[in-house]
């Protein structure tokens, strides 16, 4: 009990944190960047590495670890989970912040997209098969969290396809500006975010409706031991 109320406390402070620095305070904050040049901002608490851009900058890595453990802890999960997740949040954490030292790959984003399509397919068809053998409730779920599937495999294509392709791309900047492709980068990043919302969205149900089900279950009876 005492490491669930831990893990409890852990995961709205890390929630908190993500919400308020990358979501709340940048309503704020990114007009002020937005409406001078950086130069302006160079020596300040506002410049680009400095302690604002920080707080924000390590919401993430550092919020998705408190978040990871605090829901491990609130889950009862066991001590070695908790570590192997927490290994895991640490790492990713660390790859978000040495993701600037790296260099631009564009062949990457295409063995990178093989084998998320190679994935995405191999997914779909084991939950076709395991589809079969649930229940009604259970089939409703696991159709919601295919659909969150679908969502994220369509955002991350659609990622590599602006991000990697020979005709644009990070690589190629000078060639959207003289082929006057913004818009459609424009327009693909607005339908990004959109895709990642509605996988998430799909997501939630399919916890949701998964928890719903087995909360309405009959308590299971004990097994029966001879005096």
């Amino acid at each position: 009990m005492k490491d669930a109320k831990l893990g409890l406390t852990m995961f709205w402070v890390g929630a908190a944190y993500i919400f308020g620095a990358s979501w709340v305070a940048m309503w704020w904050l990114a007009p002020v960047w937005r409406s001078a040049p950086a130069e302006q901002f160079d020596g300040t608490a506002w410049s680009f590495g400095g302690p604002i851009f920080m707080s924000i900058a390590l919401s993430i890595p550092v919020g998705v670890l408190l978040i990871v453990l605090g829901s491990m802890l609130y889950g009862q999960a066991e001590r070695t989970r908790v570590a192997a997740f927490a290994a895991g949040a640490v790492a990713l954490g660390l790859g978000i912040l040495l993701i600037p030292t790296l260099s631009y790959y564009p062949v990457g984003f295409g063995v990178l997209g093989g084998l998320i399509t190679a994935l995405f397919l191999g997914a779909l068809l084991v939950r076709a098969r395991n589809r079969r053998d649930l229940e009604p409730s259970e089939r409703t779920a696991s159709d919601l969290h295919m659909a969150a599937t679908i969502m994220f495999f369509v955002a991350a294509t659609t990622s590599c396809s602006m991000l990697g392709n020979p005709f644009g791309g990070l690589f190629f900047p000078e060639r959207i500006i003289h082929d006057g492709s913004l818009p459609w980068y424009y327009s693909m990043g607005s339908k990004i975010a959109v895709f990642f919302t509605l996988g998430f969205l799909f997501n939630f149900l399919s916890q949701y409706v998964s928890y719903r089900h087995r909360s309405s279950r009959p308590p299971t009876p004990p097994p029966y031991t001879s005096a």
